[in-house]
């Protein structure tokens, strides 16, 4: 099977302490969006959700469905992507839409991005001094429309129906697993780069002290899994994710959803967490911006 690259820029909120840990590897106990369910293709969660894969760099991220052409991602997952290279991915299991042989098949799920816009105020130059508020949106116009079995997905009218302690739902094509395993920093090669990219952190990086060689993996595949609202920010909300249910790395820019009278609405938009995936989880509240939304829309359908 195919090996996907995923988008890595899933974000440590709070310093990890890992001397308290067994020298061993920390491995997540359940596969999942990590601690989650596969999606079957016939479950009417998957008929709002789509791949977004980077061509370029073999990418992947997740978005939804909000109108015919229209999917909303974060913002962090087309930044500086040429749209061209952005490839929209209709059905539950990236590899096999994208390795068929059948040009219906192709011609049915793919779609090619034309256009995005990233909202005005996201900026990464920022994120060092600001915990909060990122702006991590965006919203993608591809070419055609949806197959039929797919359906557009309503955004959540009004913040005030969300509540601390509310169980939501959140789905990603991302990593399914995360291991991490404490290690001599004197015997791993590339270190510099390693700790850059993610793939070790240290507690301290300048002296090399309490490092941890992280390791993911996953195969495109959609997952779902819920979690409780811990939180409600200016435009974030934040979700508990301490006990093993979390996006990961290629979830980004997928939803979190809720069910009100037996309808499911969008409200969220995965932004970033743990470097382990086991603590919090922050997600750009889509609400908030439907104003802008709805703006921009008109706007990429005019050009």
């Amino acid at each position: 099977m195919k090996s996907f690259v995923v988008l890595f820029l899933i974000l440590s909120l709070t310093s990890c302490s890992f001397q308290s840990r067994d020298n061993q590897v920390q491995k997540k106990s359940k596969s999942g969006i990590v601690g989650g369910e596969l999606v079957d293709h016939r479950d009417a969660l998957a008929s709002s959700i789509v791949a977004i894969m980077n061509m370029e760099d073999g990418a992947i991220c997740t978005g939804t469905l909000i109108a015919s052409n229209i999917v909303v991602t974060a913002a962090h997952c087309v930044l500086d992507a040429k749209a061209y290279e952005i490839k929209i991915i209709f059905g539950v299991n990236v590899d096999q839409v994208l390795s068929t042989l059948e040009p219906d098949i192709q011609r049915e799920y793919i779609r090619t991005v034309k256009s995005y816009t990233i909202h005005p105020k996201y900026n990464p130059k920022l994120h060092e001094e600001n915990k909060w508020d990122w702006h991590d949106i965006a919203i993608i116009k591809f070419k055609g429309e949806y197959p039929e079995e797919y359906q557009p997905i309503q955004i959540l009218p009004e913040t005030s129906i969300l509540n601390i302690g509310d169980r939501v739902q959140m789905a990603g094509y991302g990593v399914t697993e995360v291991k991490a395993e404490e290690i001599d920093p004197s015997t791993a090669e590339n270190i510099e780069e390693a700790i850059e990219y993610g793939k070790i952190i240290c507690e301290d990086d300048e002296k090399l002290m309490g490092c941890v060689k992280i390791e993911s993996s996953g195969e495109g595949e959609l997952y779902q899994t819920e979690a409780s609202i811990l939180d409600i920010m200016n435009t974030e909300v934040v979700l508990d994710e301490s006990e093993g249910h979390s996006t990961c790395s290629g979830d980004s820019g997928g939803p979190i959803f809720i069910e009100l009278g037996g309808v499911r609405y969008l409200f969220g938009i995965t932004s970033r967490g743990g470097l382990l995936c086991d603590d919090v989880g922050v997600y750009t509240n889509a609400t908030v911006y439907l104003d802008w939304i709805q703006q921009t829309i008109q706007t990429l359908n005019r050009n």
